[in-house]
């Protein structure tokens, strides 16, 4: 018994450490969400408080293990278990698990999520686990990804068995997903695994249901399950095997022995119970010839062929196994080899068989050698054609020979290596070239060769050599569509064509592996990528014809037989084998781990004597997981083994050589010499004069070794090296001497060669080629402007010759006049108050006769300030500075304040001295109406509002200017607003005045003032006047202005209620008076929240508020409470048994309008024929008598209620019939 299911107490409260023998211990409650037990309920037994609600009558059943009320029974109908999502099932990564037995294979969901209630498009899908969805058979479990929305499905994972499943028989299924990878676990072994190209689960917090798909498409589930778990995590292998704990498999055990009918002895039968011996009690058996079930076995009794055939269990409804059993007939064995040349050896061979059952084997080869076992190496002395025997005694003691005449030799084939004789120069190499690598080549010899492996290896060979390639080289295919190009012809299969591809065994020709089967790779074909090839989706049967065809051959002779073949899905490689004549020969055909990478297999096997030969490609694995894969290009041809050579001569190089290395000058050439060759060659090529002779001269900038290659007859090359260094020149640094006359220039002074380099000798020359030299004497007193020249020379001996440029200069003339005295803020520009006849001069200004302190040339052109300034002039060497005296005039300080603000009729004095308070005194003033003084004020003593310019001037005539602002304003205009206003009692009206500056609220009932503010919020209790009291201070006016606020009385309101609620008295009517209109609120369960006596159906103890309005449009509000005691039991449910939809407002639709109380509410409406004619989920919501907008027959009509409500004692059903009258 399930250790889980029997102790639910321990999985509450701890569920802790799960230790499973020969496993490493596992937590089964990390990341658990829920956990579903259903011992008896449908409680979460986590302690989430997960908890699922039943609908529809669901009942308890007994578990796997016989317990009673330990599983829930789903009727096929409607029954199901929904559970609310708070976003704990709706984690990116997730695993569920389920313990479920059918009763049907037909289309059934399981577990789901989706919610149409609440969310459009694609109604929030999340997740689906179903049975034989189209188009995936079997066990199916479809993810949402979170690149898709929740209500749009942008990519999905789908994994299906691709089988039916048993009925009545209890399966574990276990689905994982960890955010890349969708897995299915079927009975605790991984059945699917796929990448699903998402990152994770869409979350949409949709319901959770056991049972059914969605309301509007339920897809019901018939059958039992049990221990329903959900975690927030993918599961691992171990936890999995936890989960499952070995339960006893739900598959029938069907076990086959093959059958071997004795040498000589008659038939087989593979009706003899010794035939599935060990197998389940109760199965019945049925025979065929192919693994698909399609050709049955017409006398199983009497079978008198040899070969593969099948045996099918069955153990109830879609409940079977197949298996294959061999029959052997030991008389006629016929036993068959291949074998394998050395192709760097040839006549090394390696002979084997593939034989099964099998005592001894001995080989003989032909040259009276011999040797035992399924492999035998076996070396020939010679070339030859050589008689081989294979003699097989089998354990039932049958025998056998097979006996060949197998060819030991390689034959010359010009055409292998397309290189040709030649000699290359020792220590050279050269690429071979081989012309095709037919089904395997070798080089010979390997020495001094690199890459041998491959079609142009590198040879280096020390002296002259014959390099043989050896390869294997194939004949006419004789294979028909080998590369599937007429698609699928030519060839038989024990496998079946379909598309697309939903089950095991079967196979399609094309070239799109993922339009065929949507979990295969995108795998293309092997030649082009454009072509065709043949897609299998392998099954568990070994021995299975994959692909068979029938060729002729000629006897004696050997043939290869070759195929390319891929892996469609990484998972499981196919593990293929050649079998010719019904002989399984070779190495296994293995697709590769990794998908859509093609590898070629192939065998070669001797005819012997016969003339023609059944050529297969078999299945040989049995695992059903996997074993998908692709092959193309499949040959059988005649092989030789083939030869060809190349020679390659090597020559010695000449002996050259070059003289010592040297050095010279920067600028400067040297001659270089070479010998021992007749053709040269220099490098680099671009600082010698010739290249291509013995004696080239070199004019190197830097230091450079010259290579010089040799070359002689043959082409052969000899090489040396010189290395040229060039010594530095001088770095000599000229710095041109000025000196003014009468003064000299001494050339040989330090500061004219400064920044040179140190350590040079010097000498001084009149012209640049250094042969006309100045003498000592002269070049320390040069008196005459000019070019001379300096030459430097280093401790290398050598040289540097610069020009230098002598500049003896006249003394300038400058004339300096002080400018005229100005007033601020005028400037004066120094470079206007001197002139000098010498022209090119550079000029500055200075502030001190040290001509230390500088200005610039802005600054000299805007001089503002009076005081001694200097002009400075030079010329080359030569320079005089002359001072120039500035006078600025100070300018007055004129101060003005613009008058205080009048009121009209009066004006403003602007000769007012208090409006120029600050100004320098003894000022004179002139008044203007522009800023450019151009228009005289006649009358500066009266002025009205406006901008006028007043015009100051000191005793040393210089002025200043400035504005002043007049404001004259108008008389002021008091106002009151309302001046008369009716308001509602404990109504308040806002007052509004305006005019002045200061305001004063006061009424006629208090003379106090009540506020000083523009804007009075003022709220009478009776009819009252208010005033208020306006103050311009600008002005020096004041105004009591008055207004009257009548005040009318509040309506007169009363409320009354008929009866509270409860199960009997289901609404209540409400009634109010005292006004002339009417509004309630909450507007919820109350037909008119605008009436005076509504009648309202609350759920609960509700407070209902209305306003009162009356002819004045006074309002007043009052309330009523309205108590609902809605106890289990004792409700009415009262259904009409007519209406009449005619627009006369009296019962002109169907429904139960006040069945407010009720939950999960449900009303449908069938016509006479079974048609649902309407459908609703709210109680408030009824029947107009019309279908798709088009009014329905008059007549009898079905409707059908389901609903939950407190006043019921179960939930509600109420089925019965409505008439539909005028």
């Amino acid at each position: 018994m399930n250790m889980l299911k029997r102790v639910p107490l321990l999985f509450a409260i701890l569920y802790f450490f799960l230790s499973i023998p020969g496993k490493s211990q596992v937590n089964l409650n990390l990341g658990l969400v829920a956990s579903y037990p259903f011992n008896g309920n449908a409680n979460d037994a986590s302690g989430n408080n997960h908890h699922g609600t039943l609908v529809n009558g669901i009942t308890l059943t007994a578990d796997r293990f016989g317990n009673a009320n330990s599983a829930y029974h789903f009727d096929g109908i409607d029954d199901y278990i929904k559970i609310a999502d708070d976003g704990a099932f709706s984690t990116p990564q997730f695993s569920m698990v389920v313990w479920f037995q059918s009763e049907s294979n037909a289309l059934q969901n399981l577990i789901a999520k989706r919610d149409y209630a609440t969310l459009a498009g694609t109604g929030g899908a999340q997740y689906q686990m179903f049975i034989n969805y189209p188009p995936y058979p079997g066990i199916g479990s479809n993810i949402v990804g979170n690149n898709s929305t929740c209500n749009s499905i942008t990519t999905s994972s789908y994994l299906n068995t691709g089988n039916n499943v048993c009925s009545n028989k209890w399966i574990c299924c276990v689905i994982t997903f960890d955010g890349s990878r969708h897995k299915m676990y079927i009975n605790g072994e991984l059945k699917r695994d796929e990448l699903t190209g998402f990152t994770g689960l869409l979350s949409c917090k949709s319901e959770l249901r056991f049972g059914n798909w969605f309301q509007a498409e339920l897809i019901t589930f018939k059958g039992v399950m049990d221990d329903i778990r959900w975690y927030n995590r993918a599961l691992n292998k171990e936890e999995v095997d936890a989960l499952f704990d070995g339960f006893p498999s739900t598959n029938p055990v069907l076990k086959v022995t093959d059958v071997s009918v004795p040498c000589g002895g008659g038939s087989a039968d593979l009706t003899l119970p010794t035939v599935t011996a060990g197998s389940d009690a109760g199965l019945s058996y049925t025979y065929w010839r192919d693994a698909a079930a399609t050709q049955s076995v017409s006398t199983p009794t009497s079978i008198t062929t040899a070969g593969t055939y099948y045996i099918k269990a069955n153990a109830g409804i879609n409940c079977s196994v197949i298996k294959p059993v061999s029959v052997n007939f030991n008389a006629a064995s016929d036993p068959d080899f291949v074998f394998e040349q050395n192709l760097c050896n040839t006549k090394s061979v390696t002979f084997k068989h593939d034989l099964k059952n099998v005592k001894s084997a001995v080989w003989t080869f032909g040259d009276g050698a011999s040797a035992n076992g399924s492999i035998a190496n076996h070396a020939y002395a010679k070339d030859g054609t050589y008689k081989v025997e294979l003699s097989v005694e089998f354990l039932n003691g049958c025998k056998g020979v097979a006996s060949k005449l197998i060819p030991i030799q390689s034959l010359l084939n010009n055409n292998l290596v397309s290189t040709t004789n030649t000699t290359i120069c020792l220590g050279d190499s050269i690429e071979l070239m081989a012309t095709s690598e037919g089904l395997g080549f070798c080089w010979q010899p390997q020495s001094s060769m690199v890459n041998v492996n491959t079609l142009r290896p590198k040879v280096a060979p020390d002296k002259n050599t014959t390099y043989y390639l050896y390869s294997k080289v194939q004949g006419t295919n004789l294979v028909t569509n080998g590369d599937f190009s007429l698609g699928n012809t030519g060839f038989s299969s024990q496998y079946t064509e379909a598309f697309p591809n939903k089950l095991e065994a079967q196979y399609w020709v094309d070239n799109n592996s993922k339009a065929w089967n949507i979990n295969f790779n995108d795998c293309k074909e092997h030649t082009s990528g454009n072509g065709k090839m043949m897609m299998v989706n392998g099954s568990s049967i070994s021995g299975a014809k994959v692909w068979s065809q029938t060729v002729s051959v000629l006897p004696n002779t050997n043939y290869s037989f070759s195929v390319w073949i891929q892996s469609l899905a990484a998972l499981n490689p196919a593990r293929l084998k050649f079998s010719i004549n019904n002989n399984v020969l070779g190495d296994d055909i293995i697709a590769g781990n990794t998908a859509c990478e093609w590898k070629q297999y192939y065998t070669v096997w001797n005819s012997g004597n016969a003339t023609s030969a059944i050529i297969t490609i078999v299945n040989n694995n049995t695992i059903s997981d996997g074993n998908d894969f692709a092959i193309d290009d499949i040959s059988f041809s005649k092989v030789d083994f083939n030869y060809d050579s190349v020679i390659i001569n090597v020559a010695s190089r000449p002996n050259v050589k070059v003289g010592n290395d040297m050095s010279v000058c920067e600028g400067q050439s040297v001659q270089l010499g070479a010998s021992g060759a007749t053709v040269y060659s220099w490098s680099p090529a671009t600082s010698v004069s010739d290249a291509t002779i013995a004696n080239p001269t070199a004019t190197p900038t830097t230091k450079t070794q010259y290579i010089v290659s040799g070359y002689d007859v043959p082409g052969c090359v000899g090489k040396d090296t010189v290395t040229v260094d060039v010594l530095k020149t001088p770095s000599l640094i000229i710095t041109n001497p000025k000196a003014c006359i009468p003064n000299t220039i001494d050339l040989t002074d330090a500061s004219i060669t400064t920044g040179s380099d140190a350590g040079l000798s010097y000498s001084y020359w009149n012209d640049a080629a250094g042969s006309i030299s100045i003498p000592l004497s002269q070049a320390k007193a040069i008196n005459a402007s000019g070019a001379y020249y300096i030459s430097a020379t280093n401790s290398f001996g050598c040289s540097r010759t610069k020009a230098v440029i002598v500049s003896l200069d006249s003394k300038p003339q400058l004339k300096v006049v002080d400018p005229q005295a100005i007033c601020a803020p005028s400037t004066i520009d120094l470079s206007s108050t001197f002139t000098s006849s010498t022209t090119g001069l550079t000029i500055t200004y200075w502030k001190d006769a040290a001509t230390s302190i500088s200005l610039s040339k802005a600054d000299a052109a805007s001089i503002a300030n009076s005081g001694q300034y200097y002009i400075k002039v030079e010329n080359g060497a030569c320079s005089v500075v002359e001072p120039v005296q500035v006078t600025i005039k100070s300018q007055p300080v004129l101060m003005v304040s613009n008058p205080l603000p009048v009121c009209e009729p009066y004006f403003v004095d602007l000769t007012d001295p208090s409006l120029k308070t600050g100004s320098d005194p003894s000022l004179s003033y002139n008044y203007y109406l522009n800023n450019t003084q151009t228009l005289p004020l006649a009358n500066p003593k009266s002025v009205g509002s406006g901008i006028y310019y007043i015009k100051a001037t000191g005793t040393n005539g210089c002025t200043s200017e400035k504005p002043i602002n007049v404001t004259v304003k108008p008389k002021p205009s008091f106002s009151l607003f309302p001046l008369e206003k009716d308001i509602c009692k404990e109504d308040a009206i806002l007052m509004n005045a305006d005019g002045g500056e200061l305001y004063e609220w006061f009424t006629k009932s208090n003379s106090e003032i009540v506020s000083i503010s523009q804007q009075y919020s003022y709220k009478p209790a009776i009819t009252d006047s208010i005033f208020v009291v306006i103050t311009s201070s600008t002005c020096q006016l004041k105004d009591t202005l008055g207004g009257l606020i009548r005040v009318k009385d509040l309506p007169n309101v009363t409320v009354l209620k008929s009866n509270d609620i409860d199960c009997q008295r289901t609404t209540a009517q409400l009634k109010v008076s005292g006004g002339v209109s009417y509004q309630w609120s909450p507007n919820t369960f109350i037909d008119n929240n605008l009436s005076s006596n509504p009648i309202v159906n609350p759920l609960e103890d509700t407070w209902y508020k209305v306003k009162v309005a009356d002819a004045n449009s006074c309002i007043k509000e009052d309330s009523v409470l309205v108590h609902s005691n809605l106890a289990t039991g004792g409700g009415k449910f009262f259904v009409p048994n007519a209406f009449s939809p005619n627009g006369d407002g009296k019962n002109d639709c169907f429904g139960v309008t006040y069945w407010s109380f009720v939950k999960d509410f449900e009303l449908t409406v069938f016509d006479r024929w079974g048609k649902r004619v309407f459908y609703t989920k709210e109680s408030g919501h009824c029947w107009d008598g019309t279908f798709n907008g088009k009014m329905q027959p008059l007549g009898t009509y079905i409707y059908q209620i389901k609903a939950t409500s407190s006043c019921s004692e179960g939930p509600i059903y109420i089925k019965g019939h409505i008439n539909l009258i005028k």
